[in-house]
């Protein structure tokens, strides 16, 4: 029985686990390619994991066994009954409109995937608890084993070689042999599921708030890597899974038998990633991408292999089994209900993450004597401690040296914490000023900041960390950054601007493509983000917009795809897609399916320009192939930039008919040849193929 519980739980798990990334995949489009999606499908999942524990908890207690089996049976059999009418409704939308953008993603999930991810997660700790033995938390490996091999099967296999309709086929699949295995195992009359001798003394608060406590802790550094990772580099299902797989697999080697690394040791190490985390936060360490990722993931895992080592050396008897799962599904839901909900509420950057570090830190308090609450009185010197590095001139090698001198501090583990938080909030402060941070905000879409800089005096306007405008205060407002005089944007309008009079933008950012237009122009700009549109139209921060824009038209809040079905056909001379969500183009807007939008919306000889600038992907390939599809070719310019008159380097590719005379005279601009890759459509992207 071993064998095929084992079996059972493997399979379970790896489909828990595949239909989450399948899932935010599909969503991504619809909701204009924003990181915080995922961050929401987690909140989702952990809730339903929750109601799944808690369903598993009352089954195996409150039910016979019979009945316990009749009520699994019917969940898998009603969830196969609405996995097969989503696989023929696959539409995602709603009949009603629904304003806030996590709560329609909760919505959407809960009717497509709700009751077979429910299913799913009742399942696992279930059969853990039927199969009982000395320790069926060693299954719990096995559970997070097939988790993880699903995870890292999706970018490698799953989205690499099928569309999104072909995954959901397979997810269907899966989830009917499992069903038929469990059914199998259910009612074979040799099973006999063992009586349990249940533990008679209840479990303490205290014991259940620190099993809560950790798995929060863990949950929120999840999370936060992810949102912090994706905002700095790509919203793309790859840098999901890789902080979830190493969440996953803290969990597997954590919860094995085996004492890999002794406690106190791991608590060093510990102590050690949490400053060097915290570092790399305040500094604003981006570069080089390949230390960045293994400082960021390492951290991630050590902290993460601390809560659930400690976990699983504070678990209770099997009798309590279900309570404990229970209990860290609450732990877990709540940390996305605080990154997902609260976070983007409370804080107008990515402030969650040092906070989750200051989680973790906590659980260091376990072990408080008296004689560490007495060492308090040391805490106020510890104040001190960044005020005087404050007065020093070079604030970022004091905040180093600051946070190294708190590694003194581990032995007294609530000094240390209260130091380290008064660090972090002196600290984010002295770095905004040191960096002439002028204004922060956050939205779904993600967070973005205005710098103000000298010689000459100028606002920058960065998403992420990728500088998308900028304006010079004092001036006369005119095109700069990607938008540049000299840039193959100008190129295009200085050369063809008389032909264009019907002028479509996807992508406002501060507004510098205003001072190409003409007053015999209409201009419509499409912009996803109504902050960035407040931004660039009714604040004193950037006025370029507002100055340079002579032709008629007007700013439309909302997805640039959904904006321009609205539109009539044949309308436009140019539509331009410079949408970004921190580094990258929106895949939505780079699909067959989006080009041939664009292209119905388009007069005879109209063309398409696009914006692909980017450090990570090669962009240009794709339109190459998509180019194809509409019977167009594909011209590519670059330039190099030019820091003393803030010309950025960029990258552009037009698309235009191949008897199209005006390619004459864009003789700077060459040809991309399609490529044998396959070509993105709505169902399939995949960006493997397509890293520099």
């Amino acid at each position: 029985m071993l064998i095929l519980f084992s079996f059972a739980i493997l399979i379970s798990s790896s489909l828990l686990f595949l239909v989450q990334p399948m899932a935010g995949k599909i969503l991504l489009p619809i909701f204009g390619g924003s990181h915080t999606l995922w961050i929401t499908c987690l909140l989702f999942f952990q809730t339903v994991l929750l109601l799944g524990y808690g369903a598993s908890h009352f089954i195996v207690k409150k039910l016979s066994w019979n009945l316990q089996r009749m009520a699994v049976s019917i969940l898998l059999i009603l969830s196969l009954v609405q996995l097969f009418f989503w696989q023929n409704n696959m539409a995602w939308d709603l009949p009603f409109q629904v304003d806030l953008p996590q709560v329609k993603i909760l919505i959407l999930l809960s009717l497509t995937v709700g009751l077979s991810y429910f299913s799913l997660s009742l399942l696992s700790p279930t059969l853990q608890f039927w199969l009982g033995g000395k320790n069926p938390y060693v299954l719990y490996v096995f559970s997070n084993v097939g988790s993880l091999l699903a995870l890292l099967s999706y970018p490698f296999v799953m989205e690499y070689f099928f569309t999104t309709g072909q995954q959901v086929g397979i997810y269907i699949l899966g989830f009917l042999f499992l069903s038929t295995f469990v059914f199998t195992i259910f009612y074979n009359k040799k099973l006999q599921v063992p009586e349990l001798e249940i533990q008679s003394l209840p479990i303490a608060r205290g014991q259940k708030l620190r099993w809560l406590w950790l798995s929060l802790s863990s949950t929120a550094m999840m999370m936060s890597v992810t949102n912090y990772l994706s905002s700095v580099l790509l919203p793309l299902p790859l840098l999901w899974i890789l902080p979830l797989s190493i969440y996953l697999l803290s969990f597997a080697l954590a919860f094995t038998p085996w004492d890999i690394i002794k406690l106190k040791y791991l608590q060093v190490l510990s102590f050690l990633f949490i400053l060097i985390l915290a570092i790399f936060i305040l500094g604003n360490v981006v570069q080089p991408l390949s230390l960045v990722l293994v400082v960021h993931f390492l951290g991630l895992f050590i902290l993460c292999f601390l809560c659930h080592r400690s976990l699983y050396l504070d678990r209770p008897s099997v009798g309590h089994l279900t309570q404990f799962y229970l209990w860290i599904a609450v732990g877990g839901v709540l940390a996305g209900f605080l990154i997902s909900f609260v976070a983007p509420i409370a804080f107008n950057s990515i402030a969650e993450y040092p906070y989750s570090l200051v989680f973790v830190a906590v659980t260091f308090l376990n072990d408080l004597t008296l004689k560490d609450i007495k060492r308090i009185q040391y805490f106020g010197w510890v104040v001190l401690l960044p005020i005087l590095f404050y007065f020093l001139p070079f604030k970022a090698e004091s905040m180093v040296v600051y946070f190294c001198l708190l590694f003194l501090l581990r032995k007294t583990p609530l000094v240390f914490l209260l130091a380290f938080c008064s660090g972090l909030w002196v600290w984010s402060g002295v770095m905004d000023r040191e960096n002439q941070v002028h204004f922060k905000s956050r939205s779904f879409y993600g967070a973005f900041q205005v710098l103000q800089k000298k010689d000459p005096q100028r606002h920058v306007f960065v998403h992420g960390q990728t500088l998308h405008g900028i304006e010079r205060i004092g001036e006369s407002p005119q095109a700069l950054g990607y938008y540049h005089q000299r840039s193959p944007l100008a190129e295009v309008f200085n050369n063809f601007s008389s032909n264009f009079h019907e002028v479509a933008v996807i992508g406002l950012g501060i507004g510098s493509m205003a001072c190409y237009s003409r007053p015999e122009q209409n201009w419509n700009f499409i912009e996803i983000d109504s902050e960035i549109v407040k931004l660039a139209t009714q604040s004193d921060l950037f006025t370029t917009y507002n100055k340079c824009f002579q032709g008629q038209g007007s700013v439309v809040v909302g997805d640039g795809r959904k904006q321009l079905e609205k539109e009539g056909a044949n309308k436009y001379d140019i539509i331009i897609v410079d949408a970004f969500n921190s580094d990258a183009i929106p895949f939505h807007l780079l699909t067959k399916e989006a080009l041939s939008l664009y292209e119905s919306r388009l007069k005879l000889d109209g063309l398409i320009l696009f914006h692909v600038s980017n450090r990570f992907l090669d962009l240009s390939n794709v339109l190459g192939n998509l180019a194809k599809t509409q019977n167009k070719v594909a011209l590519y310019r670059d330039v190099q930039g030019d820091e003393s008159t803030d010309f950025f380097a960029s990258e552009w590719v037009l698309l235009i008919s191949p008897k199209d005379e005006r390619r004459q005279v864009l003789n700077q601009w060459f040809m991309i040849e399609a490529n044998e890759y396959p070509i993105w459509t709505d169902q399939y992207s995949s960006v493997l193929r397509y890293f520099k």
